[in-house]
């Protein structure tokens, strides 16, 4: 797989989510206006398109780099999305403190399930289902041959 084949995948699943988002965050402004979350500062913000936009391309952008490491090692899949498991249930739990009311809990969360959807697949389907004898090799283990 070629590093083109990588970061086209990681591309469309951070343009999908990207888009994803920005559709949520039209209807979670339209229906419940005061999107207000507290930041890494400590303070309480508006969330804003531009907030909302800034933390997928960040985030997936980590994503991306953990998922062209695992792609890089030939780690199976599952540990793809053992990861990407405990990150949404991460900022779920994080969306959940953080928000100001419940709605704007419900609507973060909504938010990183829509950028997971097509993100987490993305990267996953460039993973091999099992870690294959070259990952081993590669990542130092040594099978030892008993004495003669």
């Amino acid at each position: 797989m070629s590093q083109k084949t990588f970061f086209g995948q990681a591309l469309f699943g951070i343009i999908t989510g990207t888009i994803g988002t920005m559709l949520v965050w039209f209807l979670a402004a339209a229906v419940s206006p005061d999107l207000y979350a507290s930041g890494f500062g400590g303070g309480v913000g508006r969330i804003t398109l531009a907030v909302a936009i800034t933390g997928v391309v960040t985030n997936c952008f980590a994503g991306a780099v953990v998922g062209w490491i695992l792609v890089w090692r030939r780690v199976a899949v599952q540990y793809w999305y053992a990861i990407s498991a405990l990150v949404l249930v991460g900022t779920g739990i994080n969306a959940i403190v953080g928000a100001t009311t419940v709605q704007t809990a419900i609507w973060l969360n909504v938010m990183h399930i829509v950028v997971a959807v097509p993100f987490v697949p993305a990267i996953g389907s460039l993973l091999p289902r099992r870690r294959t004898a070259s990952s081993r090799e590669h990542a130092g283990n040594v099978t030892l041959q008993p004495a003669s």
